[in-house]
């Protein structure tokens, strides 16, 4: 017996994961110097889909593949930042735009809430207290990655 997954539901199926891993894993991941495995699992998750869902025609293949590509995305924005943190955020404590608090400190992924009910929340073991910098990328780290896969199928399509 064959089970046919709609794209659609494919598709909704890996931003549930998406969710899962920036929610519950992007401090971890960063922290401990993991984004070789999000590498990996950034090629073949998105490969694995493809592979199960090859009868499908080539629109739903490229659906398939251009929305998985979330997860590269993703990895590319958590490296850029790894590489790049540590610098901007001095080059914001020269310019005065972030206190000198926050000198020589890594990136901390923030759990927000913007209603002001719940306070903002990180993992405090692993990750010192953020500024608006760590706020700001947090909420880069969400939409960015959900907003290129959408943006590059539709220029994809154009052609």
């Amino acid at each position: 017996m064959e089970i046919q997954l709609s794209v659609e539901l494919l598709v909704l199926i890996s931003w549930v994961i998406f969710f899962i891993i920036h929610l519950s894993y992007t401090q971890k991941i960063y922290y401990h110097n993991l984004l070789t495995q999000l590498l990996l699992f950034s090629i073949f998750y998105p490969a694995v889909v493809i592979l199960f869902n090859l009868h499908k025609t080539k629109e739903d293949l490229l659906k398939i593949s251009v929305y998985n590509s979330i997860f590269l995305f993703y990895y590319l924005l958590l490296k850029f930042i790894k590489g790049f943190y540590k610098k901007i955020n001095t080059y914001f404590i020269e310019k005065g735009w972030i206190k000198t608090d926050y000198i020589n400190k890594d990136f901390t992924f923030v759990h927000w809430d913007n209603d002001g009910i719940i306070p903002d929340y990180w993992d405090e073991k692993i990750s010192t207290k953020p500024s608006w910098f760590d706020k700001t990328i947090t909420f880069i780290l969400l939409g960015l990655p959900m907003a290129l896969p959408a943006l590059l199928y539709k220029i994809i399509s154009l052609f």
